[in-house]
């Protein structure tokens, strides 16, 4: 498995067909903070599992499905707020 967090932001990062991808983002649904996928290549990864509206980090689960590439886009922010909301991307290729 392939583990991303918010350190990874802009990172490339090679699947393989059927290899599964984790991305691991801050989130404390306490104080409202939580983190929205906002872009996922769907004709090159599936989603498996999204979180819920859980304490601790958000967590979502995909695997590569065929060869290409594309975007993981994430905004991470206050519930309520608007603005100031923090914006990761992940470059995806599968081979």
């Amino acid at each position: 498995m392939i583990a991303l967090d918010q350190a990874d932001d802009g990172r490339v990062v090679t699947v393989a067909p059927g290899q599964p991808l984790e991305v691991r983002l801050p989130a404390h649904s306490a104080s409202g903070y939580r983190c929205w996928l906002r872009t996922t290549p769907a004709a090159v990864l599936d989603l498996e599992w999204e979180p819920a509206r859980v304490a601790g980090p958000h967590t979502w689960r995909f695997h590569g499905l065929a060869a290409g590439q594309g975007e993981l886009l994430f905004e991470c922010g206050q519930e309520l707020a608007t603005r100031n909301r923090r914006i990761y991307a992940f470059h995806v290729r599968i081979d």
